[in-house]
């Protein structure tokens, strides 16, 4: 420090004199007795804090001047800079002259150019102060339980309306997972026909920093809307006036959390038939509709409601049933509406009808209309169609893309060797294929081919089986019926194509169930073609008999028998299986019996002349499927 025009002297007797004077607490400390710090000078205010004189103060340690009440790693502290000649700034509680428990705050400062450690210690009463300090922090724990457990919705935005923390009262009033609004913007969370009030309302608070309440409505995560009462209050501290509190009120929690379960009614079909129907559409279309209206007139109940849509739908609102009971009703509406309509002469495209339902968490709007609430209606069940359409398409990739088919082994007359496999889709997996495309729309059904997935299928088993050195062929069923409609034969046609030489040459098509009746001439077109690609071709034989084909042009084809048509041991059925037999060898075919039901089975079909065999799954299980000697 500048001595200025004060004397060395002087200026000693003039600082002397103002720490004496001063109200903070002054204590020279010097590092003896082993390192303690040892008071050597104090000031009065120093004195009166610990209610002795100045002569039994000196000499003495800080310890014994200030016993520290909790926390005596400040003394080794001060000890510690004090040798190292380091300041220091720290907290004590202590007790004063009185006993009453006291916080100092002290800092201390080492002074140099001396042989022994020595430091300035300068301290005041900061009771109240930490007391404060304690009380907000107590406080604010408070009300952060409170902001968590109240069941009262309440959220905090910032100035640019961003939600900084909503408690888990306003995640449940509004449907949404727990901590997922933070982030967003809270004029999100409002429809787009109300967000020009609530707009303007928060920007009028900004400007004049006033709380004020709206009633308003708020979109739930499911889509519906609520009607709330929103109060927002500016906080009034100078540095947190950018912050604002909304407290969320439903208007009424009754009309909010109402489910109504409804259920739309769909005639499907009916524009496609519009351009073949020319001028007489119309009279086609109002009949439909007016047939539609007269069903759920009589079937409704005296609570139930319902409306037509401007697509051509009808939204029936169900009173006091469950989603269940609705989706039944809804279905058996469906059925009748589409039994009314055949009978009343329509086409049966025009008479495809479809019903879906939902439970529909709907709020009362007052004054709305039947037609504005069927429209709301309309939208949700729409949004349930769409969605339950997405997770068939999806589930409907997952299951296609993991899909394998079954290979059912084929033994040869002797029964030891397998001499070929039968290719057959999995009963469970077609079920949840079925499941998935009964969800779809139907011209999406009717572009998914079960005849061109097996085709898929088996190639990848014969390329597995090429790989493994199983040379065997692979028979796969092709229904018959696919070759009436033109665009699947020609996609099953392309896809057969795209196989490799090497795989179609061990694939053997099984063409089955051809109709009674059908024009020989078709059913050899068919034939043919499908010989021209492949290594052989099957035919399907239906009650014992023999396809009326031109075998002749067929060369080496397989006539497959299921065992449904032979009855095991029956000396007329295996009299006519002979005989079946017979003409097939007569062709230069060779004959196959699937399914059999035992082993006993099986060597009578043998016995009979058949070239192959196989056995049911169940009833050779554990079973060994061997000749037995002699």
């Amino acid at each position: 420090m500048q001595h200025g025009q004060l004397a060395a002297i002087n200026l000693q007797h003039v600082l002397s004199d103002a720490l004496d004077r001063s109200g903070h607490l002054i204590v020279v400390l010097e590092s003896r007795n082993l390192g303690e710090p040892t008071a050597v000078a104090v000031n009065d205010a120093f004195c009166r804090m610990t209610g002795q004189a100045r002569p039994q103060i000196l000499g003495r340690t800080l310890g014994q001047l200030v016993p520290s009440e909790g926390n005596k790693d400040a003394l080794s502290d001060v000890a510690a800079a004090l040798q190292a000649r380091k300041a220091l700034a720290f907290e004590l509680l202590c007790r004063d002259s009185k006993g009453k428990l006291i916080w100092l705050s002290m800092h201390l400062m080492p002074v140099a150019d001396r042989e022994r450690a020595c430091s300035v210690l300068m301290g005041r009463d900061v009771s109240e102060a930490v007391h404060a300090r304690e009380q907000q922090d107590a406080t604010q724990g408070l009300l952060a339980k409170v902001f968590l457990f109240v069941q009262a919705a309440v959220v905090i935005v910032d100035e640019r309306g961003i939600i900084l923390m909503a408690n888990p009262a306003t995640h449940r009033l509004l449907g949404y997972a727990a901590n997922t609004l933070a982030g967003r913007s809270a004029l999100d969370l409002v429809p787009p026909g109300a967000q020009a009030r609530v707009a303007a309302a928060r920007a009028g608070q900004l400007v004049d920093g006033k709380d004020y309440t709206i009633e308003a409505s708020l979109l739930r995560a499911e889509g519906s809307e609520l009607p709330v009462r929103i109060s927002a209050a500016m906080v009034q501290r100078e540095d947190l006036k950018r912050f604002r509190i909304l407290t969320i009120e439903p208007l009424s929690r009754d009309a909010a959390m109402r489910i109504r379960v409804a259920g739309r009614i769909a005639l499907v079909g009916i524009e496609e038939v519009r351009e073949a129907l020319g001028a007489k559409w119309p009279a086609v279309a109002a009949r439909a509709m007016a047939t539609a209206e007269h069903v759920l007139r009589q079937r409704c109940g005296p609570a139930d409601t319902f409306t037509r849509t401007e697509d051509g739908a009808f939204v029936v609102c169900f009173a006091e049933t469950t989603e269940e009971d609705a989706a039944f009703r809804a279905a058996m509406l469906a059925r009748e509406i589409r039994t009314r309509l055949i009978g009343d002469g329509q086409s049966s495209e025009a008479a495809e009808v479809t019903a879906v339902t939902a439970a529909v968490a709907e709020a009362d709007t007052p004054g709305e209309t039947e037609a504005g609430l069927t429209a709301r209606l309309n939208r949700r069940l729409k949004e349930r169609i769409a969605a339950i359409e997405a997770q068939a398409r999806e589930d409907l990739v997952k299951i296609v893309g993991s899909a394998e088919c079954e290979l059912e082994e084929i033994r040869g007359s002797n029964l030891r060797s397998v001499v070929a496999r039968f290719a057959r889709m999995p009963w469970k997996l077609e079920r949840r294929i079925q499941a998935a495309l009964a969800a779809l729309p139907s011209q999406e059904t009717a572009a998914f081919d079960f005849d061109r997935m097996l085709l898929h299928l088996a190639g990848e088993q014969a390329a597995q089986g090429l790989a493994a050195g199983r040379p065997e062929p692979i028979l796969l069923g092709i229904e018959f019926e696919m070759f009436l409609d033109r665009r699947r034969t020609e996609r099953f046609v392309a896809a057969s194509h795209e196989l490799d030489e090497r795989l179609r040459q061990r694939l053997v098509p099984v063409l089955a169930r051809i109709p009674p009746g059908t024009p020989q001439s078709r059913a050899l077109e068919c034939a043919l073609r499908l010989r021209s690609m492949y290594r052989a071709l099957a035919l399907t034989a239906v009650d014992l008999t023999l396809p009326q084909l031109d075998w002749a042009v067929l060369r080496n084809a397989i006539l497959v028998v299921e065992n449904d048509d032979i009855v095991a041991n029956h000396s007329n059925h295996l009299a006519a299986l002979r005989k079946l037999v017979a003409a097939v060898h007569a062709h230069g075919g060779m004959m196959l019996v699937r399914n059999l039901r035992s082993s006993d089975a099986a060597r009578a079909a043998a016995s009979c002349g058949v070239d192959m065999l196989s056995l049911a799954d169940a009833a050779h299980a554990g079973e060994p499927m061997v000749a037995r000697p002699g």
